[in-house]
C-alpha cells in the first residue's frame, strides 16, 4: 500500500526477553515502513531492557522507555500510547508474531472511513493451519460500532479482539484511555467503549500468530483460572450494557435480565467443569458470598457443589 501516513507503533513488553528479538524483528520487516516504534517496557527483570536497547540504538526511529515500576497491561499501554506523536496507533504485545502486511492491511481499512474507531483481524494460535484458526466467524470490513457491541462484544465472555489493534489515538484520548482497574482485561472494555461511540474495522485474514509463551514466573492470572478474572468480565458488561442508549426503559430492563442470567449459567458452568474434572480448588477458591449479577439459582448451585470438595 502506497500511503504517506504515518503510524505510531507501540509494543507492550514485560519479561519476554525470550520473545523479544524475533517480535521486534517482525515489527522492522513490516511491508509498510512510516512509522515509528515505541517500545515500553514494563519495568522487567529479565534481560528485555537490555534486548530492546540495543535495538533501540541501531535503528533512530525506535524509541525506548521503561516504566519507573511495574504499572501491569493497561497502564503500560497508556503510559506507551502518551508517547505517540500520530493518531494512528498500532498497538503491539510481547508474544504475537505479525505477518508483514499487518500495518498495511490495518491501514488500507482504517482510511477506508473517517469514523473508525480501530481496526482488529483474524489469528492464528500457535500455529499456521487453516485449524488454528481463532476466529471461525465472518465479519464485515467496516461495522456499525453500536451494532458490533450489542450483538457480538455483548453476547459472550469471550472476546473475538485480542489486546491488538490500528486505534485512532484521539478517540483513544476521547474515551480516557484505558480504565486500568480492570487489569489484563482492560482491552476488552476499551472495544466495548470505542464501539459504543464510532464504527469498527475488521481485516479477514490471520495477520497475526498468537504464541503465548510465557516463563514460569510470569503472572499466574494469565494462564491459570481465577474467579477474579471472572468477576472483572462480568463488570466490564455491566459497565458497558449501562452505556448504550437502549429506545425504551423496559428493553433496557429485559437486556439486565438476559445478562444477570447468563452470569448465573457462567458461574454454574465453571463449578460443573470443576466437579467433572475434579479441580474441586475452584470451587472452594469462590470466596464471594454472593455476585452483585448472580441469579438465586447459581447460588443454590455452588452450595450444592462445594459437596464435592473434601475437607
Amino acid at each position: 500500500m502506497k500511503s504517506d501516513q504515518y503510524i505510531s507503533v507501540c509494543l507492550l513488553s514485560y519479561n519476554h526477553a525470550h520473545m523479544l528479538e524475533t517480535v521486534i524483528s517482525s515489527i522492522l520487516n513490516q511491508s509498510y515502513k512510516n512509522f515509528e516504534l515505541i517500545i515500553s517496557d514494563d519495568n522487567s527483570t529479565d534481560d528485555s531492557w537490555k534486548i530492546i536497547s540495543e535495538f533501540a540504538s541501531k535503528f533512530n526511529f525506535i524509541n525506548a522507555y521503561k516504566t519507573p515500576y511495574n504499572l501491569g497491561m493497561a497502564g503500560n499501554a497508556n503510559f506507551a500510547i502518551s508517547k505517540a506523536k500520530n493518531d494512528f496507533v498500532a498497538l503491539l504485545h510481547h508474544d504475537d508474531l505479525l505477518n508483514k502486511d499487518l500495518l498495511d492491511e490495518w491501514l488500507a481499512v482504517m482510511l477506508k472511513f473517517n469514523n473508525i474507531g480501530f481496526v482488529f483481524n483474524d489469528y492464528l494460535i500457535g500455529g499456521k493451519s487453516a485449524s488454528n484458526y481463532k476466529i471461525k466467524k465472518r465479519f464485515s470490513t467496516i461495522m456499525d460500532g453500536k451494532w458490533f457491541l450489542k450483538n457480538e462484544l455483548l453476547v459472550r465472555f469471550n472476546c473475538y479482539v485480542r489486546g491488538t489493534a490500528l486505534i485512532r489515538k484521539r478517540y483513544f484520548d476521547e474515551i480516557g484511555r484505558m480504565n486500568e482497574k480492570f487489569g489484563m482485561l482492560a482491552d476488552v472494555d476499551l472495544w466495548m467503549r470505542l464501539s459504543a461511540n464510532w464504527d469498527v474495522g475488521y481485516v479477514e485474514k490471520p495477520l497475526i500468530e498468537v504464541l503465548g509463551e510465557r516463563p514460569k514466573d510470569y503472572p499466574k492470572e494469565y494462564s491459570d483460572f481465577t474467579w477474579k478474572r471472572i468477576f472483572i468480565g462480568f463488570d466490564i458488561h455491566s459497565n458497558n450494557i449501562n452505556r448504550i442508549n437502549y429506545p425504551n426503559y423496559f428493553q433496557y430492563q429485559f437486556k439486565r435480565f438476559v445478562f444477570r442470567n447468563k452470569v448465573s449459567f457462567e458461574i454454574i458452568k465453571w463449578h460443573l467443569y470443576a466437579i467433572l474434572r475434579k479441580k474441586y480448588n475452584i470451587i472452594s477458591s469462590y470466596s464471594f458470598n454472593s455476585n452483585l449479577y448472580e441469579y438465586f439459582y447459581s447460588r443454590i448451585f455452588r452450595k450444592i457443589s462445594k459437596l464435592f470438595v473434601k475437607e
